[in-house]
């Protein structure tokens, strides 16, 4: 059963282009392109795990670890150049693939590090221990140090 290639939205394109701060993850190459003042997409979305894998992917690929099950996933998705997207395809290698699912398992974990850090104040929290540091006078450089904890007072 042939599976069929998924139209991604706009909404989709610009989460797997942010994703790789707007560059190939492969060559480093800018996905977009600036002519008479627009811009416009310089890049392909790539299946990691083939689309509709030939026989001789499938046996290629035996075995190697898959990021989804759905491989229209966006887990399964990222955006190469175009002369990436041919490299990586014609002929697909098990090594770039590993490359690939390494790159995108990276770009993911970095997502939800983000989504934790949007969730709590835990930057503005240090932010604000380090400058309540700024505050604390610091004594001569003779004086002992202590292990016990101190309670600061603000003034």
């Amino acid at each position: 059963m042939t599976a069929q290639r998924r139209n991604y939205s706009e909404a989709e394109h610009l989460a797997l282009t942010t994703q790789v701060d707007g560059l190939c993850p492969l060559c480093g190459t800018g996905l977009f392109y600036k002519k008479k003042s627009r811009s416009y997409k310089d890049y392909e979305l790539a299946h990691i795990y083939p689309l509709n894998p030939s026989a001789q992917e499938a046996a290629l690929l035996a075995g190697e670890r898959m990021l989804c099950q759905n491989v229209n996933d966006l887990d399964n998705m990222i955006p190469l150049c175009s002369r990436c997207h041919t490299r990586f395809d014609k002929p697909r290698t098990v090594e770039e693939y590993r490359c690939l699912v390494e790159i995108k398992e990276a770009l993911l974990l970095k997502s939800s590090q983000a989504a934790i850090r949007g969730a709590y104040q835990i930057e503005k929290e240090m932010r604000e221990v380090i400058d309540s540091l700024g505050n604390y006078a610091v004594a001569s450089s003779s004086t002992s140090l202590e292990l016990e904890p101190k309670i600061f007072q603000r003034s």
